[in-house]
């Protein structure tokens, strides 16, 4: 898990391996119905990176996702889509 301080900073370079690495496995292209839509946790888990990374790259627009009420979920596909554009980078 990255620190608070260093999230911001390394997250970009974290994010391109874990894409790679979801790649690697086929990952990047399955579809799963019962889990098409993620939230926080599940995406901080999927990411490695803290619930409040993923809150501050949500609000900011870094990635993909919508706020739901008071909750920010996020669309597994449109996800997985951005994490392979950051690999192409």
């Amino acid at each position: 898990m990255l620190s608070r301080i260093g999230v911001y900073r390394n997250a970009n370079l974290r994010i391109a391996w874990i894409g790679c690495t979801l790649h690697a496995m086929g990952v990047m292209g399955m579809t799963d119905d019962k889990m098409d839509v993620l939230d926080v946790v599940q995406v901080a888990e999927l990411l490695d990176v803290s619930i409040v990374a993923v809150r501050e790259l949500a609000h900011t627009g870094t990635i993909p996702a919508r706020k739901v009420g008071r909750e920010w979920r996020f669309s597994k596909e449109a996800l997985f889509r951005w994490l392979r554009q950051e690999v192409q980078k």
